[in-house]
């Protein structure tokens, strides 16, 4: 039982982000915390007198390698390509154009992974993670929907799974005023769109 409480939640979600799409939300995980704990307690306890550790940390120590190798040399299943999205954007855009993001969850990666081409956060009333000033503080930038449309061309990431009321009312408005150019979509996980100005 301990060990289906430790597998099933990391599974799970394995499936559905290879199946479905992308599912990362790290603190679901710590659920197996207690069944891990439980597990480790259970070894120590009916190992012989010789002491379990070796072979724990040794399966640790391996587990740590692996989980490195993997990191470096393929995808997260689990993760939103948001590299892949900003590379499209770095590639495409032009120094006049102005790139937006509609939600934190995309923003803060790019400012991560390249910040002098993230852009700006768009803030169409939805409930920020950081305070604006945090934002400055690691290189971006929050706009107000009003001053979203100044450059003949915007790009715009969006990711589908989180967008509000009030980010939905921004997109609808957006999409019937300014004409798409091109898009590119990475299933239900991430959107780049770009846009020309409208009239």
């Amino acid at each position: 039982m301990l060990i289906l409480v430790v597998l099933l939640p990391i599974t799970s979600a394995l499936l559905v982000s290879l199946l479905v799409t992308p599912v990362y939300v790290e603190r679901s995980f710590a659920i197996v915390t207690p069944a891990l704990m439980l597990l480790l307690a259970r070894g120590v306890v009916i190992a012989p007198r010789r002491s379990p550790m070796p072979y724990l940390g040794t399966a640790l120590v391996v587990l740590m390698m692996v989980g490195v190798v993997v990191h470096h040399t393929q995808a997260d299943p689990a993760k939103p390509p948001l590299r892949e999205a900003l590379a499209v954007v770095v590639q495409g855009a032009e120094d006049s154009d102005m790139i937006l993001h509609l939600q934190d969850a995309s923003y803060l990666p790019s400012l991560y992974y390249k910040r002098s081409r993230a852009g700006a956060l768009v803030d169409a009333g939805q409930r920020l993670w950081l305070p604006p000033m945090v934002y400055a503080l690691l290189g971006g930038e929050v706009i107000q929907s009003g001053d979203s449309s100044l450059a003949d061309r915007v790009w715009l990431t969006v990711m589908p799974g989180y967008v509000g009321p009030q980010q939905q009312t921004f997109l609808d408005a957006w999409e019937a005023a300014h004409p798409t150019i091109q898009s590119w979509g990475w299933g239900l996980s991430v959107q780049v769109r770009l846009y020309a100005r409208g009239d």
